[in-house]
């Protein structure tokens, strides 16, 4: 195993070195994503990985990104031979990676090679050389210009390419030969030489110096790759080797790859040319003229009657010859004689037999001939259902797999199995035992099967004789087992890792937000005044500049007092901004109040003067300007001082975003020295201040008023939040504010304004407030000046108030303001969906979710969010009501730290909303108000990315949207609309569009079943078709599996299996015979040919090409059938003209009619199309259609630019036909034919959209066009019957009549792309096709996105298949691979029947057909013919590649026969039942490790129940071992040797043993009277062996070790099933094909033995992540205990005793609390699933906790009167209660009182979904539980686990173990 894999390293450095030696050598690099956006998750793993946190590999790919393709069977990496990432395989292997395929039929297609290759391997030292000097075998080998040539010296590997013509002059260093000592001759070069070279190779070994080593695995090694690609070596010694195991090791290679050994003979010193030469010359000549092995030679008349001349070639003794009898006795000819080879040459005619002898001792005798039989042979592991082709080229010692074969003669496939005889003279049964007979496999290439039996290693050569005596030979390789199961299982090294699918590819930056706004604290605001600058000279007290600045009793002067001495922190800055008509004169910004004062005073001393009907003022374009100052802080006081007409005019959109995104508290003044305030202009300025986050608006007559105003606002006003606010446009009898929480002790103020409702200009209506709440509210009057009532409210009780306002206004307006010397600041921002935070929202900007700081402790219990908006019908319509959550959205984030599970989308353009926040804290719960205008542009007339129609006057609603301007959400999966606009999700379902299944899926894979390799090319001819349409060339493609059929008539048939392009031309030539010949083929021969071809198709995923001159293509149902289980991608090529039905039939292959008239064209097609596209596969693209169309005006198709694409070498493809194409920036390859064109483009780059203009020709009806793209892009989908897609057991076809449930994952693109706006979800565009070639319209459907724990990403309920007659959808599926760019790819659903048309079901003969096919076990698929491989093996499409030493159709059977004979003796005294339970494990581990027939006995050390040896399966044994729990007795006395002589007296199973051990598993050890040397003896072949059991995390004592020694000096001490198993397995003999277990990663948890019972709290809250977070929790909860599991069986109703086999066992359980139930059932485990996984939902937010409650659940899990299976009768039980409650339940000292009493004995622990801590003991009913019924000494909060919404599942599990295993007391637990 060692050498292997050095040998392994070793190659890929060869290879290595070889492609570093090449000119040009960055072709073999492969250049991947090389300028992707690293903003966006690159990584994309090739050839159908998954990425899940790293790439997981399919099974023949590895490395980081899965682009490192594993060649299965000897294949070779095509990157040294071809360029291109392909495999060059052994002939009858067709995988892509030459891996087993399902069988292909190929009776009518011979095995075809179009390269040869030879390759020289040779020491070049001196001497060497000098023998060269005039007849050097380099030239020669150069001279053979058409084969690709290959030269190894030194190992370094050289490659000349036939292209390269006479340019071969390979180099090499020549070994001096120092001291007369040259190097040896280099086994690793050999083995690396025959492992690298391709199939039809010819190798010439020419040394003059002995191996540096003769390893037998190397040999095995080189023999097996060479007879796997019939490769001949030939050894020819240029120098006398006395090395006797050189000499064999040389010999053994040449004669078991029927090549030729050449020892050095005698040379005279003039001879012209060396002996050497002349035999690498003659073989050399012989191989190109297709002279080839035929037969062995053999001293007895051997049948043999070939129609061209023999050759015989062999070793013989010095100066010998080969003695030759023929049956004619005709002439020997001497072709070439050596002094130890002779080479002869008999003249074919009348030959019927041959006979030879005089060889040398241990060589043979080859007889060639270019007349015989092909054989090809290789063993499969399908031994019964001729489903597999070949599963190995060699087979195994030990091994019985069949032999499959395949003979041709003349380019004729032999089968009829009456035509080949088998002559097994060659046979040595002992190594080899062939059955008598071929049997015949219909539908294989290898076409005949044998039983085989491999002995042991060695080489045997089978020969055949055709019914005419043609002869044929091939050798038949036994590899050694070890050394067979490491090269043939070694595809398990790289299979794919089961997922945690929790994990998805997602944005790095998805939780990154942009810098957080500022939060409210005190002195942290500026005090801002935008007053006129005006002098009056005529009259000072209208003058503004003088009352407010100037004067010594000014305002300024007044504020002096209060800003400078009284509280001169209270801002921290000062703005002012003086203004006259509509400018801004000066700008002044200050830190501290005297200098602002100073500064302004100086100002205005040089004012201009008051004009009267000055030009109104741009009061909004003052304010605006002013609030653009970078040193305006937010939460701002703005005065705006106004005493002349302003313009009422200008857009307000700007000023209302500042002041909402600043918070700005803005107080118009407006005073009437000039003129009134009229009517318009009151609604113009009180519009603005209701807007503002406090403001009002003052309607003063003086200056001094304004004085007044001031004094109310500093006594009063400074330093206030927002409480409530509310407003009335119309005439009302007054303003209710509702819901007001009011803390007693906190300052509070209401603030009135109103306008009278007929005569608005006489003033406000005086007011009466009114309250209803705890207690009454006495309000006091404070002022009433200026339209402003102020009043002060004394809160006597803290709680929540309705305030109501009473007096018939119009345009009231009413605040609530708290003083804030509490310092109780909330904050509101809003992120959006780029996850940018800002304090405003906007029309048309998307979705706003709601993010909330607080500088106060809170808790989200009964915390809430409500969100109104103001109309003028209506001042307060309900947007949304909702619970406060914790943030999740940004984890950049330090000040936000809560928000709400809504995005928000303001609906109505300059709207006026209101979010109202209460967050309950210590003290009670806080209120806070922020008012806000959903700001637009004049632009801005449609929601949600709807644009304008200006045709239509209309919105057009994007995907997800309806409404009149866009602004109501489509709610999915049954969900309604609420007057909020958004979305009540039915149950299953969350999210704003309800766009998020929450349900739990099942039967997950673990990877996506991609399907997007297209990597095989099926060809479909119509004969006929040929006649003008054919190939003249071959096409260059290698490496990719190709299957040619033919039809003519009825008889289609496959004419080609082949992986080399090259060959195409010899069976797609010419039709000489059309013009004599034409048969007149019908639909039904078309549909005969499509399914033969649809058997051959070997690949998840083919392109399908036909070449027909058919016109009238109906598909028939069954074919449709076929296609619904394969992925084909047909292309039509027409060789007449395009009809409808031509044109259905493309449609239904994804594709256009292809006219092709001529051989030319159809050369070029293939050469520019075919190749362009498997080409344009290598390493890592994947081929997609992005969209198949007609149109009958011009049309521009966009492809959108995709970063993730990679480099500028993307390749995309454009059909055209009818029409032509027009790209200014894009230049294309283009072929024509007639009405049809191709285009590739390949330099299609990824950063700009590519466009490309489609144009109808003149004249046409209709252009039909398609794209297809070669990127990155590959979509795992496939179809169940559940409605909420949970059902991940998925078929890859829809199904008429049923539920087709279409699930996806679609690569690269991330799951976690944000789902408010589904137009970031996938979506399909469905369109079916109609039989006269046209396509239905469009049905849209969105995709829903499924929660973690799935595999899948998204699912879709599709309404497909519900008619009959439908041939199929034409469906494009979009995906997100960011927020910004749509993935785009088109594929074909055709539907499903149960029945063919004839009747035959389609169930493929493993289902029964229903309604749908119901599979039997072992099988999927669509129509049940995908077996589910076991025992390691690896799905191939349908069927299953199976590791040695398996076999069938699902590698169900083990193929060898190897026995083994174990006895465990049971330990039944030893008290521990952690310890005695890991005996049981280590049974069964050992019992699954085993891959042999295993006979075990079970018997205890106590009076025993014993088993004698027998095989049993995996439910017998547990059958069997249950039984002994019941004798354990830590009473009784231990006696091993009772137990030994019953072993001794037990009969074994007959025939060799490979190992036989009793295993001794024990706590106790031995008893001092136990003495079991006396029975030792008579135990025979027995090995004795013992493990010591000890507890959870401790160590058996060592004198029980020292007291088993007179049983056993082999011991070990553990406490874990694992390491003990391990141990077990190096004592057996013969171990190397045990399977070790997989460490457990046991915790304390699985050594509990508890009652654990979940209480779930199932209210309805709207907390996200809850549900998922539970289901996490649950999962991983019980997993790691050692529970029982669904045993329903053992929990009878009549039998309420814990049964024994439990007394180990932790009981789960579950019970849940939803609204005023309690749900339970029986204690039994097998309800732990059912229960937590159910959907239920109460209708409260807190369940409505009862005190008759507490008795059920005492009884739950203490009483075992009442329920099933308890665990109550057990003192080792430890009892737990685990409650998950969702939200805080009031508490109660009689309620703590009733449950501590009643659950005394149970440990109670807390995982809580919301945040429990100290300051909850007054009010938290869990928290109070906890502390007076806890264990121990912990504290209360040890109990209580951390808030589960904010910790992984994982940390939550983990943390509740240790607890658990605390109070368990188990050892070693923390």
């Amino acid at each position: 195993m060692i050498i292997l894999k050095l040998y392994l390293v070793l190659l890929i450095c060869i290879n290595l070195k070889w492609v570093t030696s090449q000119e040009n050598s960055n072709i073999f690099v492969n250049r991947w994503i090389e300028d992707i956006d690293d903003s966006v998750s690159t990584t994309f793993c090739a050839h159908d990985g998954y990425l899940n946190q790293t790439c997981q590999c399919t099974t023949d790919y590895s490395g980081s990104n899965c682009l490192t393709r594993q060649c299965r069977n000897f294949g070779v990496d095509g990157k040294s031979f071809l360029r291109k990432d392909r495999c060059i395989c052994p002939p009858g292997f067709l995988g892509k990676n030459c891996e087993p395929v399902r069988c292909v039929d190929g009776n009518n297609a011979v095995f075809q090679q179009s390269g040869k290759t030879v390759a020289l391997l040779a020491t070049p030292n001196r001497d060497m050389t000098q023998s060269w000097t005039n007849y050097n075998p380099i030239e020669l080998i150069c001279n053979y210009t058409s084969y690709t040539r290959i030269f190894s010296f030194s190992g370094i590997q050289r490659k000349v390419d036939p292209e390269e013509g006479n340019a071969c002059n390979p180099k090499y260093s020549e070994d001096p030969c120092d001291n007369s000592i040259c190097q040896p001759l280099e086994l690793a070069s050999l083995r690396d030489l025959v492992t690298a070279v391709p199939p039809n190779t010819i190798i010439f070994v020419v040394s003059n110096q002995k191996l540096d080593s003769t390893d037998d695995e190397v040999l095995q090694v080189i023999i097996a790759s060479a007879i796997a690609k019939r490769v001949q070596i030939n050894v020819v010694l240029y120098e006398t080797i006395t090395d006797i195991d050189s000499l064999n090791f040389l010999r053994n290679i040449a004669t078991s790859t029927l090549g030729s050994f050449v020892k050095k003979g005698y040379e005279p010193e003039d001879a012209e040319i060396s002996q050497g030469y002349q035999v690498i010359q003659a073989l050399l000549q012989n191989f190109d003229n297709d002279i080839r092995p035929a037969a062995l030679g053999l001293n007895a008349n051997l049948p043999f009657q070939p129609n061209s001349d023999v050759y015989i070639s062999g070793q013989t003794d010095y100066e010998q010859s080969l003695t030759i009898i023929s049956s004619s006795n005709q002439a020997v000819e001497v072709v070439l004689s050596t002094t130890f080879w002779k080479l002869y040459r008999i003249n074919a005619s009348s030959l019927s037999f041959i006979s030879v002898s005089g060889q040398s001792a241990g060589s043979q005798v080859i007889i060639s001939t270019k007349d015989r039989l092909n054989v090809y042979s290789a063993f499969t592991t399908d031994k019964t259902y001729g489903t597999l082709e070949a599963a190995f080229p060699t087979t195994i010692a030990g091994s019985s797999y069949p032999l499959v074969s395949r003979f041709e003669y003349n380019g004729t496939v032999i089968g009829n199995y009456n035509d080949i005889r088998l002559y097994k003279g060659l046979l040595d049964s002992s190594l080899l035992n062939i059955s008598n007979a071929f049997a015949y496999r219909s539908g294989c290439q290898f076409n005949f099967k044998t039983d085989a039996t491999c002995q042991k290693s060695d080489i045997q050569f089978l020969y055949v004789l055709s019914s005419s005596n043609k002869p044929g030979i091939v050798p038949v390789y036994c590899l050694d087992k070890d050394i067979g199961i490491s090269t043939y299982n070694s595809f398990l090294s790289t299979p794919n890792a089961a997922s945690d699918f929790s994990i998805h590819q997602s944005y790095v930056d998805d939780a990154i937000c942009s810098a957080e706004p500022a939060v409210n604290a005190y002195g942290k605001h500026s005090f801002v005044i935008i007053s006129p600058n005006l002098k009056d000279k005529e009259n000072s007290n209208l003058s503004s500049v003088d009352n407010l600045y100037r004067n010594p009793n000014s305002l300024f002067y007044q504020l002096y007092s209060y800003l400078k001495a009284t509280n001169p922190n209270q801002y921290s800055n000062y703005i002012g901004a003086l203004y006259s008509s509509n400018q801004i004169n000066n700008l002044t910004v200050e830190n501290t109040y005297e200098y602002f004062l100073t500064r302004i005073m100086n100002f205005a001393s040089t004012s201009p003067d008051y004009v009267s009907g000055a030009t109104p003022i741009d009061i909004i374009q003052h304010i605006t300007s002013t609030l653009e100052n970078i040193n305006l802080k937010p939460f701002s006081d703005v005065f705006v001082i106004l005493d002349s007409p302003f313009n009422n005019t200008t857009d307000k959109s700007t000023l209302l975003t500042q002041i909402q995104s600043k918070r700005i508290r803005l107080y118009i003044l407006y005073v009437q020295t000039y003129s009134s305030l009229e009517d318009e202009d009151y609604i113009f300025l009180n519009d603005l201040v209701i807007r503002s986050s406090g403001g009002i608006l003052s309607v003063l007559n003086s200056y001094d008023d304004v004085k007044q105003f001031f004094t109310m606002y500093t006594n009063y006003l400074v330093d206030n939040d927002l409480i409530l606010s509310g407003f009335s446009k119309t005439p009302r009898a007054g303003i209710s504010l509702n819901d007001a929480n009011l803390v007693r002790g906190n300052s509070y103020l209401l603030l009135v304004t109103n306008r009278n409702p007929t005569i608005l200009s006489s003033g406000s209506v005086n007011v009466t407030v009114s309250s209803i709440g705890p207690s009454a509210i006495p309000v006091t009057s404070l002022n009433n000046f200026g339209g402003i009532q102020l009043f002060s409210l004394d809160i006597i009780a803290t709680g929540s108030y309705n305030i109501s306002i009473l007096g018939y206004s119009q345009l009231s307006n009413a605040i609530i303001l708290e003083l804030m010397t509490s310092q109780n600041y909330i904050g509101l921002t809003f992120a959006n969906n780029q996850n940018q935070l800002n304090n405003s929202i906007g029309f048309n900007l998307g979705a706003f979710q709601p993010l909330i700081y607080s500088s106060f402790d809170v808790t989200l219990a009964n915390s809430k969010v409500l969100i109104t908006q103001t109309t003028d019908a209506n001042p307060s319509v309900l947007v949304y009501n909702g619970p406060v959550i914790n943030q999740t959205t940004c984890d950049s984030s330090e000040l936000y730290n809560y928000a709400t599970n809504f995005k928000w989308v303001c609906s109505q353009a300059g709207g006026l909303y209101r979010v109202k926040i209460d967050l309950v804290g210590t003290i009670g719960t806080i209120t806070r108000t922020f008012p806000l205008t959903c700001a637009t542009s004049t632009s801005s007339k449609c929601l949600n990315d709807g644009t304008f129609s200006d045709v239509d006057m209309k919105c057009v609603c994007a995907l997800g949207w309806s409404g009149d301007i866009c602004e109501f959400p489509v709610c999915l999966n049954g969900g309604s609309q609420t007057t909020g606009n958004t979305c009540q999700c039915s149950p299953g379902f969350s999210g704003s569009h309800c766009e998020t299944s929450t349900s739990t899926c099942s039967n997950s894979p673990s990877s996506p079943d991609f399907r997007s390799d297209l990597s095989s090319l099926i060809i479909v001819a119509e004969t006929n078709a040929l006649k003008d349409v054919y190939l003249s060339n071959g096409v260059d493609l290698l490496g990719i599996p190709i299957t040619v059929v033919t039809y003519s008539g009825s008889q289609a048939s496959v004419v080609l299996t082949t992986t080399d392009g090259n060959l195409l031309s010899s069976v797609l030539n010419k039709n000489e015979n059309a013009d004599e010949i034409i048969v007149a083929n019908t639909a039904d021969n078309f549909n005969n040919a499509l399914n033969v071809a649809l058997d051959a198709q070997i690949t998840d995923r083919s392109l399908l090409v036909v070449i027909s001159s058919q016109t009238d293509l109906q598909v028939d149902t069954n074919t449709l059938i076929r296609l619904a289980a394969k992925r084909s991608e047909i292309r039509f090529i027409t060789t007449t003209d395009v009809t409808d039905s031509l044109t259905t039939f493309s449609l239904i292959g994804n594709s256009i009619p292809i006219t092709i008239k001529t051989a030319d064209k159809l050369t070029a097609f293939f050469e520019n199309y075919i190749v362009a596209i498997f080409n344009g596969l290598n390493s890592q693209k994947v081929f997609n259609v992005y969209e198949t169309d007609f149109m009958n005006v011009a049309k521009d198709v966009t492809i959108p630019a995709d970063s993730t694409d990679g480099s500028t070498d993307n390749i995309v493809l454009l059909q055209v036909f009818n029409g032509s194409w027009k790209a200014a920036t894009k230049t294309a390859v283009q072929f024509n034919s007639g009405s049809y064109n191709l285009y590739v483009f390949k330099d299609v780059g990824t950063s700009e959209d590519f466009t490309l203009t489609l144009r109808i020709t003149s004249g046409a009806d209709k252009l039909y066009y398609s794209i297809e793209r070669i990127n990155y892009l590959n979509t795992a989908y496939g179809f169940s019957q559940t409605t909420d897609g949970t059902d991940e057991q998925l078929i890859i076809g829809a199904r008429n009549s049923q539920n087709n449930v279409l699930s996806i994952y679609s690569a690269p693109s991330p799951s976690t792309l944000p789902s408010a706006n589904p137009q970031e979800l996938p979506y399909l565009e469905i369109r079916e096709i109609i039989g006269n070639g046209s396509l239905d319209a469009v049905q849209t459907v969105l995709f829903t996105r499924k929660p973690t724990g799935c595999l899948y990403t998204h699912f879709s309920s599709l309404n497909i298949c519900q008619k009959s007659g439908v041939l199929g959808y034409q469906v494009r599926l979009n995906t997100r691979n960011s927020r910004l760019v749509t993935k785009q790819q088109q594929f074909i659903l055709t539907c499903h029947n149960t029945k063919y048309s004839n009747g035959d079901t389609s169930c493929g003969g493993n289902g029964s057909p229903n309604s749908i096919c119901s599979c039997d076990s072992g099988f999927r698929g669509i129509d049940c013919k995908e077996p589910i491989c076991v025992n390691d093996g690896v799905r191939d499409v349908s069927v299953c590649r199976c590791p040695v030493p398996y076999f069938g159709q699902r590698c169900e059977t083990a193929e060898y026969t190897n026995q083994r004979a174990v006895a465990f003796v049971l330990d039944l005294v030893g008290a521990d039942d952690y310890a005695y339970n890991e005996t049981i494990n280590t049974v069964k581990a050992y019992f699954k490790a085993n891959t042999d027939d295993l006979y075990i006995m079970l018997i205890a050390n106590v009076e025993p129940t014993k088993f004698d040896f027998k095989k049993l399966s995996e439910d017998d044994l547990n059958v069997l071992l249950e039984q002994f729990y019941v004798q354990r007795s830590a009473s009784a006395t231990a006696n091993l040797t009772d137990a030994l002589n019953q072993v001794s007296l037990s009969s074994l199973p007959n025939g060799t043993l490979v190992s036989a051990n009793i295993f001794y598993l024990t706590q106790v050890g031995l008893d001092p009277t136990d003495n079991p040397t006396t029975v030792i003896p008579s135990l025979g072949a027995f090995k004795t062996s013992a493990v010591i059991y000890s507890p959870y995390g401790t160590t058996a004592d060592s004198s029980i070790s020292n007291s088993l020694k007179p049983f056993t000096s082999q011991t070990q001490n553990n406490n874990n099933y694992f390491d003990a198993t391990k141990y077990l397995i190096s004592v057996t003999d013969s171990n190397q094909y045990f399977i070790a277990p997989t460490d457990p990663g046991r915790t304390c948890a699985y050594a509990l033995q508890a009652n654990i019972i979940v209480i779930l709290d199932l209210s309805n809250t709207t907390t996200p992540g809850v549900d998922d977070k539970k289901t996490e929790i649950l999962t991983i909860l019980r997993d790691k205990f050692n529970y029982i599991n669904n045993d329903v069986d053992r929990c009878s109703s009549s039998n309420h005793t814990t049964p024994p086999f439990y007394k180990e066992r932790s009981l789960f359980s579950v019970a849940y609390l939803w609204d005023n139930g309690f749900l339970t059932g029986n204690f039994c485990p097998s309800n732990y699933d059912s229960i937590w996984q159910t959907n239920n939902k109460g209708t409260n937010s807190t369940p409505k906790f009862s005190d008759r409650q507490l008795p059920r659940i005492n009884n739950f899990i203490n009483n075992a009167a009442n329920c099933t299976c308890p665990r109550s009768t057990d003192d080792n039980t430890t009892k737990f209660l685990i409650w998950m409650p969702r939200a805080s339940t009031e508490t109660s000292e009689n309620r703590i009182s009733n449950m501590t009493y009643k659950f005394e004995n149970s440990a109670q622990f807390v995982i809580p979904f919301y945040n429990i801590d100290a300051t909850a003991e007054s009010t938290d009913l869990y928290y109070n539980l906890v502390k007076q019924s806890k264990l121990g000494t912990q504290i209360a909060t040890d109990y209580i686990l951390p808030n589960a919404v904010t910790k992984t599942a994982q940390y939550i599990v983990s943390k509740l173990e240790q607890k658990m295993c605390l109070l368990a007391k188990i050892p070693g637990s923390i």
